[in-house]
C-alpha cells in the first residue's frame, strides 16, 4: 500500500498498522457499524451492474448483522502521505 500512495506522488509516506489485539473488544461494535458506513458510502459509487447489486447484498447482512449486536474486529491499517511541495498534512 505504502508503494501505491508514493506512486501518487505523495512523501513522507507513514503507515501504521494495528492488529485486534491493540483493541478493546468492546470497541468492536463500533469498528462494526464503522465499515458498514464506508461499505455503504463505496457501494454507492460503483457503476450499476452485478457487482454492485452483489457488494450491496453483502453490506445488506453486514448491516443486518451489526443491528443483531453482532461485530468484528480485525487487523487494520492506515497509509497517509503530503502532497509533494505542500507543508501540510
Amino acid at each position: 500500500m505504502p508503494e501505491i500512495v508514493e506512486a501518487q506522488g505523495l512523501e513522507d509516506v507513514v503507515v501504521e498498522k494495528k492488529t485486534r489485539e491493540d483493541y478493546p473488544r468492546r470497541y468492536a461494535s463500533f469498528w462494526t457499524e464503522g465499515i458498514v458506513a464506508a461499505g455503504i458510502d463505496a457501494v454507492g459509487r460503483i457503476p450499476e451492474g452485478e457487482v454492485r447489486d452483489r457488494m450491496a447484498g453483502l453490506v445488506d447482512a453486514a448491516a443486518r448483522d451489526a443491528e443483531r449486536g453482532i461485530a468484528w474486529c480485525g487487523d487494520h491499517f492506515v497509509v497517509v502521505g503530503r502532497k509533494r511541495g505542500s507543508d501540510h498534512w
